[in-house]
């Protein structure tokens, strides 16, 4: 067998031919010839983008092309096997929206197939795969133990795990430290296990005291929940620091 591993030209034909040399270095003869066409790439450029609307219950599709898609289709398989049919055979176009209904849809795998073709008939088909997933995940802290006391490095960890009949899976899970009256963002835990998440936090960062945190788990399908958590930040460093600046200042003061 051989497999041609030259950079091949779209939309043209190759023609090959072989023939078998002995250990010798003798030169058989040449073979008939066989010939391959390699076919054209599509450069339309398209985009299909599908976006869930807040309440959940819409789908809004949006299609575009840098140039017009001809003799396009636009279908979608559904979770239950059945399929839906936005149009067919649709004239030329380079921009397309549409919503569809999820009401009636159970959670699942949304398969969209565009079969569509450019000016000259190359195939420009598009597949897309949407996670229909509507439950929100669940998320805990399991350490360090409600309001203990911490110093210097503390692993936050928290369990993380999505819910409901179909699970997308969690995308990731952000730490937020309480700053004033907002949250700011502290970093992303790093996956140890199926539904472990771990983030490394320098509590030198803070002063002394009750300090609150927050977890927001995100599923693939854009589900969020979160929790709370207080922890008070006990560092020994820091009150040596302190005791040691105020035994300088009172060696100054009495010198």
């Amino acid at each position: 067998s051989y497999i041609d591993a030259n950079e091949l030209e779209q939309s043209t034909t190759y023609h090959y031919k072989i023939r078998a040399i002995d250990n010798a270095g003798n030169l058989g003869v040449v073979s008939n010839e066989v010939h391959i066409a390699t076919t054209a790439k599509c450069d339309l450029g398209i985009s299909l983008i599908a976006t869930l609307s807040e309440d959940k219950e819409t789908l809004q599709l949006h299609l575009t092309a840098a140039d017009k898609i001809y003799h396009g289709t636009l279908t979608v398989e559904l979770p239950d096997g059945s399929t839906h049919t936005f149009f067919t055979e649709k004239s030329a176009f380079t921009e397309w929206d549409g919503n569809f209904d999820l009401r009636q849809t159970s959670e699942g795998v949304l398969s969209f197939h565009l079969g569509a073709s450019e000016f000259f008939g190359d195939s420009c088909d598009q597949d897309l795969e949407f996670i229909y997933d509507v439950t929100k995940p669940s998320v805990k802290f399991t350490s360090p133990k409600y309001n203990s006391k911490v110093n210097e490095t503390v692993p936050l960890r928290v369990r993380a795990a999505d819910q409901g009949d179909f699970k997308s899976g969690i995308k990731e899970v952000n730490f937020f430290i309480e700053d004033g009256q907002q949250w700011k963002y502290i970093g992303v835990g790093e996956k140890k296990d199926a539904d472990l998440f771990e983030l490394e936090w320098n509590s030198f960062s803070v002063e002394n005291g009750q300090v609150d945190f927050k977890a927001t788990a995100v599923d693939n399908a854009g589900n969020s929940v979160e929790t709370t958590h207080a922890l008070f930040v006990l560092n020994a460093f820091k009150e040596a620091v302190d005791a040691n600046t105020a035994i300088a200042r009172a060696e100054a003061a009495k010198e």
